[in-house]
């Protein structure tokens, strides 16, 4: 992928401005279109479960009516509007209804929208913490090597490098079957919970600033997303648990037949939370939440002395990229599997009907 800069000899902060901008354009492009594939796989599902609610309301309601012998002692102009107008145009959208579904998942296979959000995703996180990495000066970053028998080489080279590799991977997966929107917003952008006014994007990060503009807003990020998540998840349990004990009031009272429709109604809350993978995301944030959370109160309890202390800062930057980092690799395997396994179940029920 053309990045557009090369590495330079210059060693100078202007040099720095530079590459980081560049990062910052290209993480802020990943960002923008991992939430544009995001809304359309998500809108695509959505399209998917609620047309199946509806194709299987007009069977059952088909079926109802069929059955049932109180049609036949109905005003004639009613039973002639149910007869002659409702039924038959139940009986075209019973089958419109399923190949409207068959063509969505089709198209929802073909463009791997769900897909191509993970790995949008996944560059612009795995950027952005090289890009904070690179702002602290730490591991890699280190003007000095690591090492005795290690070459010395330019940090902002290292970035480009990485700004390289992080590109070409991207491009390596379905990502390359697309064409990528246009960031035109601010450069860089607006960081969650960060304070830009304490914050230019550019500018090297003293310990206590990477705290300010990295490690704080992380946690306020997990504690916002964790009560959302929670609040969702004891919802759709809730929900699943009544449809099932609706379905079960319902055949008591020998309306057998409507039983199915409650069934689809659990299994749309169960798919949701699936491809949502809201339980196992819910677990990992708040095991990534309390990583920080320690982090944040080690610091916290370090004297001046000890937080100027180089090895101090990167145990505190290394630890927190890390436990990110990582939060992210386990959501990025849970969404594949996820997504993998709905479009396994969406084309075995489209090849039965």
């Amino acid at each position: 992928m053309e990045m557009g800069i090369s590495p330079s000899n210059d060693n100078s902060k202007d040099q720095d401005k530079v590459i980081l901008q560049q990062a910052w354009k290209l993480f802020s492009q990943y960002d923008l279109n991992a939430g544009l594939q995001q809304s359309l796989y998500r809108k695509m599902q959505f399209s998917i479960l609620l047309l199946g609610v509806i194709v299987t309301i007009l069977v059952l309601s088909e079926s109802y009516f069929d059955k049932n012998i109180w049609v036949a002692s109905l005003q004639p102009w009613l039973k002639n509007l149910i007869i002659i107008s409702l039924q038959p145009w139940l009986k075209n959208l019973i089958i419109i209804i399923p190949i409207a579904i068959s063509t969505l998942v089709a198209i929802s296979t073909f463009f791997r929208f769900g897909n191509k959000w993970v790995n949008l995703r996944t560059a612009a996180e795995t950027l952005k913490s090289e890009i904070y990495q690179f702002r602290t000066t730490v591991g890699k970053y280190s003007p000095k090597p690591i090492s005795d028998n290690q070459p010395i080489m330019k940090p902002e080279d290292v970035l480009f490098n990485q700004i390289q590799t992080i590109s070409n991977q991207l491009m390596g997966t379905e990502v390359a079957l697309s064409s990528l929107r246009k960031y035109e917003g601010q450069i860089p952008p607006k960081m969650f919970g960060a304070d830009q006014s304490q914050d230019d994007g550019y500018s090297t990060l003293t310990s206590d600033n990477y705290v300010n503009a990295r490690l704080e807003p992380q946690i306020s990020y997990y504690q916002k997303r964790t009560k959302k998540m929670y609040r969702n998840l004891m919802l759709l349990q809730i929900l699943i648990l009544i449809g099932g004990g609706v379905g079960t009031f319902i055949a008591a009272i020998g309306l057998e037949l409507w039983v199915a429709l409650t069934a689809t109604f659990v299994s749309v809350f169960t798919i949701y939370l699936q491809y949502n993978q809201i339980e196992n995301t819910l677990i990992k944030y708040n095991q990534s939440l309390n990583g920080l959370n320690n982090i944040q109160v080690w610091w916290a309890s370090l004297t001046d002395n000890e937080r100027n202390d180089i090895k101090n800062r990167d145990k505190l930057v290394n630890a927190t990229e890390q436990i990110l980092l990582m939060e992210h690799q386990v959501w990025v395997k849970n969404m594949k599997e996820a997504v993998s396994k709905i479009h396994k179940i969406e084309e075995e029920k489209t090849t039965s009907k």
